[in-house]
């Protein structure tokens, strides 16, 4: 298995897949549009909206010798560790500002451990106090 993990991006009326975090090393031309490309152990943040309905995913891609269980998301090759899942647009804003955060205090996501991304799924999902949560979520 190869290293390499594709992500397929698409703008149609109906459907759209986008990127909202990472960066890929390469674009190629797809027959339903580009496929972004990343290498291992990459963190990717993938939107895909279909008719009005949005289905968010933090990702891991895939890496030798990778442990806990890879899935299978829509648009993604090989199968990757999904951190986060969300599908309300709220929930979806709370992601991406969470990012928006990390980047602007200068915080390496791709060295978070995957248990940091637990922790914001369950506060995300409603199952922790959201309240000053960030800082204790960083802190650990």
């Amino acid at each position: 298995m190869s290293e390499v993990t594709a992500i397929q991006l698409r703008e149609e009326a109906t459907l759209s897949c986008s990127l909202f975090y990472g960066a890929p090393y390469s674009q190629r031309r797809g027959h339903h549009g580009p496929i972004a490309l990343f290498g291992a152990n990459a963190i990717v943040g993938y939107l895909v909206v279909q008719k009005h309905r949005p289905r968010c995913w933090v990702l891991r891609t895939w890496t030798v010798g990778a442990e806990g269980e890879l899935l299978h998301i829509p648009g993604v090759y090989p199968d990757v560790t999904k951190l986060i899942e969300v599908n309300t647009w709220g929930r979806v804003d709370r992601l991406r500002s969470l990012f928006e955060y990390l980047k602007r205090e200068g915080v390496t996501v791709e060295q978070l451990p995957d248990s940091f991304f637990l922790r914001v799924a369950a506060v995300l999902g409603g199952r922790l106090p959201s309240a000053k949560v960030l800082p204790s979520l960083l802190s650990r």
